[in-house]
C-alpha cells in the first residue's frame, strides 16, 4: 500500500494518510487548477500559448543561428592553419590566429546579430 505525506500542514488528514483529491487540487497553483477544472478551453492566455505553441516560436531561428555558426566555425578553422603558413608565419602563431578569430566573431555577432 502507498502511504503519502498529506500536502497541508493544518490539513484534516493525518500523517501517513492518503491525501484526499480536494487536498491535492487545493495543493496545485492556480494556474494549474484553472485549467484542471476549465479544460483546455479556459481563455487564458497561459493555457492559449501552450495550446497554439506561441511561446517557442523563436526556437527555429535561434537553432538555425546556432546552426549557420558552427558550419562556419567547421569551414574556417581546418583552413586557418595552412592560410597562416602560406603567409610565411610560424606554426606558433596559429594559437593567436584563433584566438582572434574567435574574439572578432564575437564582437562581430555583437553588432550584426
Amino acid at each position: 500500500r502507498l502511504v503519502l505525506p498529506t500536502m497541508e500542514p493544518n490539513s484534516s488528514n493525518h500523517a501517513g494518510e492518503i491525501p484526499t483529491e480536494e487536498s491535492l487540487l487545493r495543493a496545485l497553483p492556480e494556474d494549474y487548477q484553472a485549467l484542471i477544472e476549465n479544460g483546455l478551453d479556459s481563455k487564458s492566455k497561459r493555457t492559449e500559448s501552450i495550446v497554439s505553441g506561441d511561446e517557442h516560436t523563436w526556437l527555429v531561428p535561434f537553432f538555425i543561428n546556432i546552426f549557420m555558426a558552427c558550419a562556419s566555425f567547421s569551414i574556417v578553422m581546418p583552413s586557418l592553419a595552412p592560410y597562416t603558413l602560406e603567409i610565411g608565419a610560424p606554426l606558433s602563431f596559429l594559437p593567436w590566429v584563433v584566438s582572434f578569430y574567435s574574439v572578432g566573431e564575437m564582437i562581430g555577432s555583437i553588432f550584426i546579430g
